[in-house]
């Protein structure tokens, strides 16, 4: 379904992301407005479950955006361990290759703060759209560099903790990659049943990952056309390497936020 003209507009606007609260979606946009020629928006919604009552969308301004092209925003929510981190991937001056990853911590009054370039997750090739697990040990983003199968592949980098550096990033090998294009990884954030996934010239994919009991749901790689939907096993053995740390992830669910309107973007 569309979600109507405070979110779309007659230019270019795509790669969504929904923060973990479901109350705010990121979106990357060619609109006039903006600083660069792809720039990152946000819009909020009052009611998560109200598809059509987003907000105007915002730009959330020079912390973030530049003249160059920003997109593929993915919101840390960065419970009780700091201020709340935005991921995104940029093509700026300054970087390792031709888009690189950048975080911008948000401020107290809802804008975002310089970004700075992430190392250790960019490389001299691109990389983009990282995504990152709700506790921010693990991201996931896709990237064209040394070590793909195809022409971008889904990697994945790992900390011990929010204040530690990310790991080089390993490519999760097969079945989530391939000799296709395997990219824009993104996350559900149940943390009961974490889902990955993931756009492919394969069509589109889903990775479950093991249940506590392997013996009873293995894991499957769900190809889904239109409502049709096929699965194909894979060992435990391949959904271990793929989903390594995955399984301290699940717990209740926190509750959501207030929903008194924050503010975002320019300032």
């Amino acid at each position: 379904m569309n979600l109507g003209p405070l979110v779309n507009t007659t230019a270019n606007e795509s790669v969504p992301s929904l923060s973990r609260d479901g109350h705010w979606l990121f979106i990357k946009s060619t609109r006039p407005g903006g600083l660069g020629s792809v720039d990152i928006w946000a819009s909020y919604r009052f009611d998560k479950h109200d598809d059509f009552g987003w907000q105007p969308s915002v730009n959330l301004g020079p912390g973030v955006n530049s003249a160059f092209s920003e997109q593929g925003a993915s919101l840390l929510e960065n419970d009780n361990d700091g201020r709340p981190l935005l991921y995104f991937g940029s093509d700026r001056p300054g970087g390792m290759g031709g888009s690189d990853i950048y975080v911008s911590e948000q401020m107290p009054d809802g804008s975002f703060g310089p970004a700075i370039l992430v190392p250790q997750l960019s490389s001299p090739n691109n990389d983009q759209r990282p995504v990152p697990r709700f506790d921010g040990l693990e991201l996931f983003l896709f990237s064209d560099r040394p070590g793909s199968l195809g022409a971008t592949d889904i990697w994945v980098s790992t900390r011990e903790s929010v204040h530690d550096s990310w790991s080089t990033p390993v490519n999760v090998g097969a079945p989530v990659n391939s000799e296709f294009n395997d990219a824009q990884a993104y996350l559900a954030s149940d943390r009961r049943d974490p889902l990955l996934r993931i756009e492919s010239s394969r069509r589109f994919w889903r990775l479950r990952p093991l249940r506590d009991d392997p013996n009873q749901n293995a894991g499957a790689v769900d190809r889904q056309k239109a409502n049709v939907s096929r699965s194909a096993g894979i060992t435990a053995a391949e959904t271990k390497r793929a989903w390594a740390g995955r399984r301290g992830a699940r717990g209740p669910r926190s509750a959501g936020r207030n929903v008194a309107a924050p503010a975002m973007g320019r300032r």
